[in-house]
């Protein structure tokens, strides 16, 4: 379910977003997400050292949009 969850995810955000699709990697080695026991995405919006990235992670408008995009994907998954 978990590899699912990602991809419905990845799917919404790129077309919300209308940003390129780098994929999903595995991430049992990821400190952030590899001691809970729950499913668990860790989700990358942007790069920050990229001034155009950067310059929408300041948008409240761009972060509501993924926020709906990340809610969606999780809707997706468990109906």
């Amino acid at each position: 379910m978990l590899w699912t969850q990602a991809s419905n995810i990845l799917r919404y955000l790129c077309d919300a977003l209308d940003t390129e699709n780098l994929g999903i990697q595995v991430g049992d080695e990821l400190a952030v997400i590899r001691g809970t026991e729950a499913p668990a995405v860790l989700v990358e919006l942007a790069f920050i050292t990229n001034s155009d990235d950067r310059e929408k992670l300041m948008s409240s408008k761009y972060r509501q949009k993924a926020a709906q995009a990340i809610a969606d994907g999780i809707i997706k998954t468990i109906k």
